[in-house]
């Protein structure tokens, strides 16, 4: 018997989401390795055994295994996640990172999706939504997954999430005087668990043009500069919205916000890329066993990684 791994990039899928795969940037981990068990004369193969090498979530049935495929799908090391929906912010790759570092498995998805889909798989703690280019009165601007504010989870708007929230929550957004790029200041008006261990007044980065003029039913004002609405907040319903950019390094006081929205969330905040491979190694060495292993190359970054990881168990066995 020999054992035969295949690598399927996500980004193949033609009803990938924009930016799923590592060509768009969201991962920098290969999608999926498949295992198939064959005997030497049989030439049509049939995938048994499925796992992910990084922990990223299947969206799709025919990644997962769907009855009669005979591929079982088994993830490693994800309990949990929180998904960024892409708006289109020059920022967003950097909100996945930082709550990655924060110890919580952040994937980008796109907005186009129903929240049934979405929260297909591990257990979504959160939702953040970026920033983006469009105002949200452009006849083009994405809006909110359908059953995205009925499903209950903790939500956290970024700029464009935050105008997006306002409008579809009842609230009115209206053109700024003049557009906003660049370093600012705001005053926090209220105690809130959003600002757990931040002072009265923080520096911030702001870019927008379009701004949140009156607030929706249930929201009050949680920070402000001198020209804007910087945050609001439903603490009952643990939606909240950010005009800034928490994820900047413009922000200092950023990383410590989003980690205080990944503790409203219930986030534990275990997961690291570095235990990640580890158990992904012991995975690959499990399935392998003492078989020769066949492990499809391309050059491109996931199958490299793959080939690499594959390598460390199988040695000259690959």
């Amino acid at each position: 018997m020999r054992v035969i791994l295949r690598l399927a990039l996500l980004d193949s899928h033609p009803a990938l989401p924009r930016g799923a795969g590592c060509s768009g940037g969201s991962s920098i981990y290969p999608r999926i390795v498949e295992v198939y068990h064959s005997p030497p004369a049989l030439r049509k193969f049939r995938p048994q055994i499925g796992f992910w090498l990084p922990g990223v979530l299947p969206p799709f049935g025919w990644l997962q295994g769907e009855p009669g495929r005979g591929c079982e799908g088994r993830r490693v090391q994800v309990t949990e996640r929180v998904i960024v929906l892409d708006y289109g912010s020059q920022y967003n790759l950097l909100i996945v990172r930082r709550l990655r570092e924060l110890g919580v498995y952040a994937e980008l998805r796109n907005p186009e999706h129903g929240w049934d889909e979405l929260s297909q798989g591990v257990p979504v703690r959160g939702v953040v939504l970026s920033g983006g280019p469009n105002s949200v009165y452009d006849d083009d601007a994405p809006g909110l997954p359908s059953g995205l504010l009925q499903a209950g989870v903790p939500i956290l708007g970024i700029c464009y999430g935050m105008q997006l929230l306002a409008r579809e929550l009842g609230g009115q957004v209206v053109a700024a005087q003049r557009r906003e790029y660049g370093p600012a200041h705001f005053r926090v008006h209220r105690g809130s668990a959003l600002w757990r261990g931040l002072a009265p007044e923080e520096a911030c980065w702001m870019s927008h043009g379009d701004q949140v003029h009156k607030l929706p039913a249930g929201f009050e004002s949680l920070a402000s500069t001198d020209t804007a609405l910087a945050a609001m907040g439903d603490e009952a319903r643990r939606i909240y919205a950010l005009q800034f950019h928490p994820e900047v390094t413009h922000t200092p006081c950023g990383k410590q916000v989003l980690k205080n929205f990944l503790e409203l969330c219930g986030c534990h905040s275990e997961w690291t890329a570095g235990n990640f491979v580890e158990a992904a190694l012991g995975e690959i060495a499990a399935q392998g066993g003492d078989h020769r292993v066949v492990c499809a190359l391309s050059g491109g970054v996931d199958s490299t990684v793959a080939a690499t990881l594959v390598h460390r168990p199988a040695g000259r066995r690959l």
